[in-house]
Order: C-alpha cells, then sequence, then structure tokens
C-alpha cells in the first residue's frame, strides 16, 4: 500500500467521497461514487489504466485458483473483461467476453450471452475481425432461439466485414454457418451452395477436416445423390468437381460406417 493511504481515505470519508460499506465476512469495503472515480481517473490516466490492468489479473487470478460456483467464474471473468477494456488491452478483453459467451451458451443463458455481444460490438472498431466474430456469434445465439430472420442478416454482416478484408477462414466459417441455418430452415439447394464453398475454401488454405463434409454427407442423405448432384453444379461447381465431391462423400460414409 502506498505511503498516505489511510490519511488519504480518512479525508475521502470525512469528504462523503468514499462510504464504508459492512459485508457479512467483516472485510473493510467502500464503496465509490462513479463521477468521484472517473474524476481521479481522468486526472491520473497513467495510473488508472495500471489499476485496470492489476483488476483485471486480480479476476482472473480467483478464477484460476480459487474453487466456486460456475456462476461466480463468469461474474469474475465479466470483471476482468470490463477492466481489460478499461486498460486499454482489446485482445485481452475479447478473450475474455468469448470464454463468458461460450459458457454462457452451454448453460442455455442465450438472451445474457446477446446482451454482452452487443454491449462488446460498441467497444469494437467497425469492420474489424473481432466485430465479424461478434456478430457471427449474435447470429448463433438468434439460430439456437429460433429466430432465423434475424440469424441470417447476422451471418451476412459478419460475411460483408470478412470479405472486405480478405478473411478467407473467417469467410469459410460463415458460409457454414448460413449453410445450417439455411438447412434447418429446410433450404437444402441452398444449404448445398453454402456448405460447398465453404468446403472448397477450406480445401484451399489448408484447414478442411472430415467435420467440413460431414454436413454435406447429411444432406445428399436428404437430397438423394442425382438432386444433391444437381444443386452442387447449381452452386457453381463443373461436373469434374461435382464427380470429385461425389467420391469425397462416398469415402467419407465408408469410413463412418466401417
Amino acid at each position: 500500500m502506498p505511503e498516505g493511504i489511510p490519511a488519504a481515505v480518512a479525508a475521502a470519508r470525512n469528504a462523503g467521497l468514499l462510504v464504508p460499506v459492512s459485508r457479512p465476512d467483516q472485510s473493510s469495503f467502500h464503496f465509490v461514487h462513479r463521477w468521484t472515480a472517473r474524476a481521479i481517473a481522468e486526472l491520473h490516466p497513467d495510473t488508472a489504466q495500471e489499476a485496470h490492468r492489476r483488476a483485471a489479473a486480480f479476476w482472473h487470478w480467483r478464477v484460476d485458483t480459487i474453487p466456486q460456483s460456475g456462476q461466480d467464474n463468469i461474474d469474475q471473468l465479466l470483471e476482468a473483461r470490463y477492466h481489460h477494456y478499461a486498460a486499454g488491452q482489446a485482445d485481452q478483453a475479447m478473450a475474455a467476453h468469448m470464454d463468458a459467451v461460450i459458457q454462457l451458451q452451454t448453460w442455455g443463458q442465450y438472451g445474457r450471452a446477446t446482451e454482452l455481444c452487443r454491449e462488446t460490438l460498441t467497444w469494437l472498431t467497425p469492420g474489424s475481425p473481432d466485430a465479424a466474430a461478434t456478430e457471427g456469434t449474435l447470429g448463433i445465439l438468434a439460430q439456437v432461439r429460433g429466430d432465423y430472420d434475424s440469424a441470417e442478416p447476422l451471418y451476412r454482416r459478419a460475411l460483408d466485414i470478412r470479405e472486405r478484408i480478405g478473411d478467407q477462414a473467417g469467410i469459410a466459417t460463415s458460409y457454414a454457418a448460413l449453410g445450417i441455418l439455411s438447412e434447418t430452415a429446410g433450404k437444402l439447394d441452398e444449404a448445398v451452395a453454402y456448405c460447398v464453398s465453404a468446403l472448397a475454401i477450406r480445401l484451399r488454405i489448408g484447414t478442411a477436416t472430415a467435420r467440413d463434409v460431414q454436413p454435406l454427407t447429411g444432406l445428399r442423405r436428404q437430397l438423394g445423390r442425382d438432386r444433391f448432384r444437381a444443386a452442387a453444379v447449381a452452386s457453381g461447381l463443373d461436373e469434374e468437381s461435382a464427380a470429385s465431391l461425389m467420391t469425397m462423400l462416398d469415402q467419407q460414409e465408408e469410413a463412418a460406417g466401417n
């Protein structure tokens, strides 16, 4: 503790700038009015930024080391998220945000996750990769709640950003999301086109896995071989590429059968 803190705390309490708060565990805390904290931070920006960095580290330490409920972990992770943002640590704030949102999704707390994403969008640079990822997450949250009309424009906003910045992996992610949405909505031919586009990009950049083939295998099963092949050609594949795709799907099904 820096020298002079006890005297400063006493003076601030006498002036009504700090209000003692009693807690069940008898620990000593004070309430600080938001405008008081803001004025102090504006007078000492470097010190305030360092305090936010230390606060973020403290909340991460609690989450990582202290046994507590999952809800406490989320609440403290969100504290860290805020302090990272206030300290200008955008990447760390986004990482804490995504960790919290993923857990909230797992718990089915879609409304709270959506509110956090909307708030985070106000922090992010428009047209940035993080903005695209957040728009995409909002699309997922809308889709899992059955709000397909809201999900599609969110996915398309994410796709538009990724196309403008040339993020090929992100473009594939957006196409795959639109494919799943189209299949869920019963638009199977449209789903084939999106999933083919996603797979083609991932094959080109070397990130394709068996998981990228599975949606197309399921769509072929629903449509039948002839209609599926016709949809693949309509999506822009030439006959040779469509034949290669059919062979790939056959191999995938044989491997799954074994």
